[in-house]
């Protein structure tokens, strides 16, 4: 293509949100009541696929327990 092209757009930029909306679903109290009672010899990764929740949420629950004891 020779020559030059003038593209002239009147539509404007799409707005991008300030970042993605995430929903944090909380663990019901009876699945946190049983990942504390269960045997303390189990890993995360165990209860987390026994309770079918995330290692983290899991990780949390324990590290808060532990924080509210001292």
């Amino acid at each position: 293509m020779l020559g030059t092209v003038t593209v002239t757009t009147t539509a404007k930029k799409r707005e991008i949100p300030p970042g993605p909306n995430r929903k944090w679903y909380s663990v019901p109290d009876d699945i946190k009541t049983a990942i504390l009672n269960d045997h303390p010899t189990y890993t995360y990764r165990e209860l987390a696929k026994k309770y079918g929740v995330s290692l983290t949420s899991v990780w949390k629950i324990k590290n808060q327990n532990q924080n509210n004891k001292k």
